[in-house]
């Protein structure tokens, strides 16, 4: 969680600090300065990036572009390494645009301890990028080497751009299947600001902690935004993705989504209690989301929260009594689901444990035998459905059409 703080900071910094000249460090900004970087692939034998000189120009000059086309690894596009001073804040400036309106990918900047080419310390600060289909320059400030590891010698860094989201999340999962296209790289450079530089700070006297709680039993708030909800979810249809890029409703009204995050772990601790307690729980939940405002909810790791490890199958018992009732109760609050498939690769392992649908697929396997490979989308896929299927036996229609899986 440190790790995701520094990030969020250095996200909310990244505007900060753009009219301040600065020492030049890095630069690239002709296709035989990015014809330098190298494709770094985890998987060489694998469908990876590709680098076009010749499919976009920048004031008339052509451009690097880069697309994944990877499936399950992580490939990434690396610049050559360059010295930097360790007390100095530093600024990323890159010139981007996509092949899509809306594309976010992840530029990295690697801090690096070496002895002669060998990296013996590194730490690397991912961020996201917006691009789109006009060109843009992004600016984001890097904070000095000796703030981020006081005791380390990181005189050296790198650059390190995925096409897609990537980051680093609780369990070494990573976002990897996240397709956004081809990204345009007309210029990225690496600036050292002054040393007497100090990004603004945000003014915080006046701030206060908001605290949540579940609503007692049988309790009306004094403000409520309950009003602002139709209910039941799915009253006018499905959720769909506009030809613009935003999500309507089949009658073609735009959405208004206010969502939460909801941990799979919520389903565990609801086993074992009686069929009273957990229905005043959830109708105390569903309630507080209502009063928020909230009319959507993400299902992190419903796949993991649903899959029985001993037996090697779906948890039926799970989905019948707990998580049927719940997801029916939000849907008649007026409240939509979206699902993130999450699994590790223990839970593929072992093979004849797996349901006949992948277990016998003799071929997949032959082509793909790794635990941690091609075939979790298969298995996020097999697990999605049975998913779907037990939505389907309340009929609703509160949850989104395209359904994102993470593995």
């Amino acid at each position: 969680m440190k790790r995701l703080r520094a990030v969020w900071m250095l996200m909310a910094l990244a505007m900060e600090g753009q009219n301040v000249s600065g020492q030049l460090l890095f630069v690239s900004q002709t296709p035989d300065d990015f014809k330098r970087w190298f494709v770094w692939d985890t998987v060489p034998d694998r469908p990876g990036l590709v680098l076009r000189f010749d499919v976009a120009t920048y004031i008339g000059k052509p451009v690097c572009s880069v697309e994944d086309n990877s499936v399950s690894h992580d490939p990434r596009f690396v610049s050559p390494t360059f010295q930097i001073p360790q007390d100095r804040w530093l600024r990323i400036t890159a010139t981007v645009a996509s092949d899509n309106p809306h594309h976010f990918f992840t530029l990295a900047f690697e801090y690096q301890q070496r002895e002669g080419d060998r990296v013996v310390a590194r730490v690397s600060f991912p961020f996201t990028v917006f691009a789109s289909d006009r060109w843009r320059t992004a600016s984001l400030l890097v904070p000095p080497a000796s703030v981020v590891a006081p005791k380390a010698n990181y005189n050296q860094a790198q650059l390190q751009i995925r096409p897609v989201l990537y980051g680093q999340y609780f369990g070494q999962c990573h976002a990897w299947h996240i397709k956004t296209g081809r990204v345009h790289l007309a210029r990225i450079q690496v600036e050292a600001l002054p040393a007497n530089f100090e990004p603004p700070r945000d003014d915080r006297s006046r701030w206060f902690e908001f605290a949540t709680q579940l609503l007692p039993k049988n309790v009306q708030p004094l403000a409520s935004f309950e009003f602002l909800h139709e209910r039941p979810a799915g009253r006018k249809g499905f959720v769909r993705l506009h030809p613009d890029g935003y999500l309507v409703f089949e009658d073609g009204t735009p959405v208004r989504l206010w969502g939460v995050a909801w941990h799979e772990n919520y389903f565990l601790v609801q086993e074992g209690k009686q069929k009273e307690v957990r229905d005043e729980e959830h109708l105390r939940a569903a309630k507080t989301l209502s009063v928020l405002g909230v009319n959507f909810v993400r299902w992190h790791g419903l796949g993991r929260g649903l899959w029985d490890e001993k037996r090697g199958e779906l948890h039926q018992q799970r989905w019948q009594e707990v998580v049927d009732p719940l997801l029916a109760l939000l849907t008649e609050h007026g409240i939509y689901h979206q699902t993130t498939l999450w699994f590790f690769s223990h839970l593929l392992m072992p093979r004849e444990k797996l349901p006949p649908e992948i277990r016998d697929d003799d071929d997949w396997w032959k082509a793909y035998p790794t635990y941690a490979d091609y075939h979790t989308q298969k298995w996020a896929i097999f697990v999605s459905s049975r998913c779907c299927d037990g939505c389907w036996t309340f009929k609703s229609k509160s949850w989104l059409i395209s359904t994102r899986t993470e593995i």
